[in-house]
């Protein structure tokens, strides 16, 4: 993703060729599971937690929220998402609990415009996306994280609630070691099945 611009560039890969994550393979191996299932996508109601407890700590659920207009020939708003679940690991290793919050109640600009291109090419491509994103911490190494972003919707049809499920993998793997000062690095891949 081209931030600088605000470009959405999204690479394509097989999802075999793209994950790495032992936590990411078996979550998206449950997506597909439930996706066949349905013959649609899958929905929060088909995640049983008591089916996936070492996923848990490491899954944020978010609810895309419709923007509404107050008037008849206004524009309606954007749409925002509001983080419902936020697993334990993921509150700890970030150092804040943001369950309940709105996107744009906790990101400055650049980031809220990063996550709104990658939570809407999700949702028009219905297709499970990877993340790598790298956080500036200022005075150590940057916190790299990888998440595996899964659409799920109730109707089977229109994506209403995203599944994270993060990871953390080794930062050597990466080729910074920084992000570039005062702004994240985002690179997302959408997972051909």
């Amino acid at each position: 993703m081209d931030q600088s611009k605000g470009k959405a560039d999204f690479e394509r890969k097989a999802a075999g060729d793209a994950l790495s994550s032992l936590r990411h393979i078996e979550a998206l191996k449950l997506w597909l599971a439930f996706r066949e299932e349905r013959g649609a996508l899958p929905a929060r109601r088909d995640f049983d937690p008591l089916e996936m407890p070492q996923l848990l700590a490491w899954v944020t659920l978010v609810d895309v929220v419709p923007g509404e207009s107050r008037e008849s020939n206004e524009v309606s708003a954007p749409v925002r998402y509001r983080a419902r679940l936020v697993g334990t690991e993921i509150t700890q290793r970030h150092g804040r609990d943001v369950t309940g919050k709105f996107d744009d109640e906790l990101y400055e600009p650049v980031y809220l415009h990063q996550i709104r291109t990658v939570y809407g090419c999700l949702r028009r491509e219905k297709l499970p996306c990877l993340v790598t994103c790298c956080l500036p911490v200022p005075e150590r190494q940057a916190t790299i994280y990888e998440r595996l972003l899964l659409p799920l919707a109730g109707d089977g049809e229109e994506v209403d609630m995203i599944m994270s499920v993060f990871d953390y993998p080794d930062p050597n793997r990466f080729r910074y070691e920084r992000a570039p000062v005062g702004r994240s690095e985002w690179r997302a891949t959408l997972l051909e099945l």
